[in-house]
């Protein structure tokens, strides 16, 4: 598998501070599923904390997407079908999403809005500048990470914002080349990243569906998948041990993904 050109050369960097801890990408993994949520509409589970972004020394907030919890969740895991739709009043883009996906997000959009929106016009306040010119992290793992593409780019039609995405085991939620590059577009580049599992069945569903957010993903893989002996290896490998793969983000972060190197020399130091 090879890695996606955005991602190629990131490391496990500190990314966000939050009452009072740092969190790099692995620990972020575990962030998301600790948090406690707000439950909307259909079972869509999400959350916005205020964090401060590392690398811009900036308040910011950060929505975050559960994974699967409930039959609502996995019933609409299920609905691979695609959808286009032009679902928000103005909104220019008639793009085409899996349908259980967008199901979801729908469901809770306006809540999340009504209350995000608040947060965004106070923060722009705060700092004095556009609300387009603020930070937004939008987060999930597995069903959450499929959701949070289709956020991303509802926030920044509605806002202005190129939010920063980081997924974990997400699904593909674009089912045409037009919306995925689309979504693509929507983000900021320069720091949003998708971790997968090589071996990891659930991140390449709805198979013939789905269409690949490919420059932002990020393999966790050892790079010895070869045919045709660690080949097999690696299929059975990729059959028998997915749930160890999809649930345990963190450790392959730790063991796949190199750490900045002031970040090594901060540990050294015991900070």
């Amino acid at each position: 598998m090879k890695t996606g050109k955005l991602v190629e050369n990131f490391k496990n960097r500190k990314i966000f501070e939050w009452n009072g801890k740092e969190y790099s990408y692995d620990e972020i993994y575990n962030l998301i599923k600790d948090l406690d949520y707000v439950k909307s509409g259909e079972d869509c589970d999400w959350r916005i904390i205020r964090v401060r972004d590392i690398k811009d020394g900036r308040d910011c907030y950060c929505l975050a997407f559960q994974d699967s919890r409930s039959t609502t969740d996995w019933i609409h895991n299920f609905m691979f079908l695609p959808r286009s739709t032009k679902a928000y009043k103005g909104w220019r883009n008639r793009l085409k999403f899996v349908k259980g996906f967008f199901k979801e997000y729908q469901s809770a959009r306006d809540e999340i809005h009504s209350n995000l929106s608040l947060l965004l016009q106070d923060m722009a306040i705060e700092q004095d500048c556009a609300i387009s010119a603020l930070k937004v992290y939008v987060i999930g793992f597995s069903l959450g990470a499929s959701i949070a593409p289709i956020a991303c780019e509802d926030l920044n039609f509605t806002y202005g914002v190129n939010p920063v995405l980081i997924g974990y085991e997400g699904a593909e939620c674009c089912s045409n080349n037009h919306t995925r590059n689309v979504v693509a577009d929507s983000l900021n580049q320069d720091e949003s990243i998708s971790f997968v599992f090589a071996q990891d069945i659930v991140p390449r569903c709805p198979f013939c569906f789905g269409r690949k957010l490919k420059d932002f993903i990020y393999f966790l893989d050892d790079g010895t998948v070869k045919f045709p002996f660690k080949f097999i290896k690696w299929l059975v490998s990729t059959i028998t041990k997915t749930p160890w793969y999809h649930a345990n983000v963190d450790e392959g972060i730790l063991r796949y993904m190199p750490w900045d190197e002031s970040e090594l020399a901060k540990a050294d130091r015991g900070e």
